[in-house]
């Protein structure tokens, strides 16, 4: 819920509003009783997976690294993410549009909209 707080925050004044939703989860997280958690997603980020590890530690699968190092790098090097499989839809506060990062990536909508508008409006 910040970070669609946040993404309506930066939408009323900037065109290009990208949001997210990491749902993977990393192979080795259930040995630790973990899901998805903030920051699993960096090893996909950058690729980091493929240092050597142990087997137990290696990601499911290297396609979801590959897309999200092209769309991290298509949006540092232009401001868009765009250009590969899926299209990321810019974020707009109507639909709440956002980018679910999985295997397989899906252009989503409405990411929990029912329970933030709820928290939204306390």
């Amino acid at each position: 819920m910040p970070a669609r707080r946040k993404a309506r925050d930066f939408a009323k004044y900037v065109a290009n509003v990208y949001l997210y939703q990491f749902t993977e989860v990393p192979s080795y997280a259930p040995a630790f009783g973990l899901g998805a958690f903030h920051s699993s997603e960096i090893d996909f980020v950058f690729g980091t997976f493929a240092i050597e590890r142990p087997a137990w530690q290696m990601p499911k699968s290297s396609t979801l690294s590959d897309a999200m190092l092209g769309y991290w790098s298509r949006f540092a090097k232009a401001g868009d993410p765009n250009g590969g499989d899926v299209s990321w839809p810019k974020y707009d506060m109507a639909g709440d549009a956002s980018l679910t990062l999985a295997s397989p990536v899906a252009a989503t909508t409405g990411l929990k909209m029912q329970k933030c508008d709820f928290w939204d409006s306390l």
